[in-house]
């Protein structure tokens, strides 16, 4: 089977290491993928707007993207054949479907009400076979446009690390893009209270200003330039960096779909204390395999002091996570249900054109036969 993806970044943020795993599976199956992303198939601008609200300039040069997007994805079509499209994020819906095809679409991250909802909405109307949902939050303003199936994130088994939580400070970190849909300024804000409790505490930051809005960063260095917060970087190595972290905190803005560094969090055996925010509640059980809080600043400080007074408690939210993940987030079961999914789509679409070539056969049978 030939499956053209398509995703509106070619920089890897979450949605485009699910899109990565999806890929690998397809490819063991035998099956053809091939990706386009922009200035590698599509016009490199359209990773360029503003996140969140969308200059006059933004809203232009989005118009003249998807005319030009929608050429080169019929362009790749009729060069190469595809018997499926696959559209990773919403910025690629309205190309997708001027191009003609039919396609699925996998919504990551809840799209917000307004045109943006509005555009997605006709586009899945008039050409999506079906819809994969990383939550109940990001499915609710899709229901109705096509055949919707939730599908929540899996990922690579990081390795459960035991550990004792009983060195005399503890280390709480931040693990991810920075942009401020992942709250770190809130992160920053919950490190001073801390600190002002448990001045041995060690804080870290792990991620760059990927996906991101200019100069949200420096605002970021800026507000930890006081306190003893390590900045360590972008890495592509999860599991070391979880291990290196005894809390993880998640204080992820209100419209948060479920991220994938907390699964990965509860692989490797790090307790999470997060945002009761989006989707997350559909992923964290409080008190059991994590700890939810108010969005805000203090709450976060006031979770993770609790915990850091209870070692006990670390460890059994540590072995609770890593059960929860073997059972619902490792990245085999997320593939398999993908893959499941699409070889389900593609055999009903032959089917399907297998009985309309059936019903035109006999048709034309028919006219001869009375002519």
């Amino acid at each position: 089977m030939k499956i053209l993806f398509l995703d509106q970044f070619a920089e890897s943020g979450g949605a485009q290491l699910s899109l990565r795993a999806v890929m690998e599976a397809a490819q063991r199956r035998g099956w053809r993928p091939r990706l386009l992303v922009p200035g590698s198939g599509l016009p490199p601008s359209l990773a360029s707007y503003n996140n969140g609200s969308k200059s006059m300039r933004d809203r232009a040069l989005f118009a003249v993207d998807t005319l030009r997007a929608a050429a080169a994805i019929r362009r790749e079509i009729r060069r190469r054949g595809a018997d499926l499209v696959y559209v990773n994020g919403p910025r690629l819906l309205a190309a997708a479907q001027l191009a003609g095809s039919p396609f699925v679409f996998h919504a990551h991250s809840r799209i917000p009400a307004g045109s943006a909802q509005w555009i997605a909405r006709r586009a899945l109307r008039a050409r999506c076979a079906a819809i994969f949902a990383s939550s109940r939050f990001v499915a609710e303003p899709l229901y109705g446009a096509a055949p919707l199936q939730v599908v929540y994130n899996g990922v690579a088994d990081q390795g459960f690390a035991a550990r004792s939580f009983s060195a005399p400070a503890l280390t709480i970190g931040i693990l991810g893009r920075i942009s401020p849909e992942k709250g770190h300024l809130d992160f920053v804000r919950a490190a001073e209270r801390i600190a002002s409790v448990f001045p041995a505490a060690k804080f870290v930051i792990h991620g760059a200003a990927i996906i991101s809005r200019a100069g949200y960063e420096d605002e970021v260095r800026r507000a930890a330039s006081h306190l003893n917060i390590e900045f360590r970087g972008w890495t592509n190595r999860a599991a070391p960096a979880l291990h290196s972290i005894d809390i993880l905190a998640v204080p992820s803005a209100p419209l948060e779909s479920t991220t994938r560094v907390i699964p990965e969090a509860f692989s490797a055996g790090t307790p999470v204390v997060a945002y009761r925010a989006g989707g997350i509640p559909e992923i964290v059980r409080c008190g059991r395999t994590g700890v939810l809080c108010e969005p805000d600043p203090a709450a976060l400080s006031d979770s993770i002091l609790a915990l850091m007074s209870c070692r006990d408690r670390l460890r059994r939210l540590a072995v609770n996570a890593r059960i929860e993940f073997e059972r619902r987030f490792h990245q085999d079961r997320f593939t398999a249900e993908i893959c499941g999914s699409l070889a389900a789509l593609a055999e009903s679409q032959s089917s399907g054109r297998g009985e309309r070539t059936q019903r035109a056969a006999l048709q034309t049978t028919g006219s001869s036969a009375r002519a």
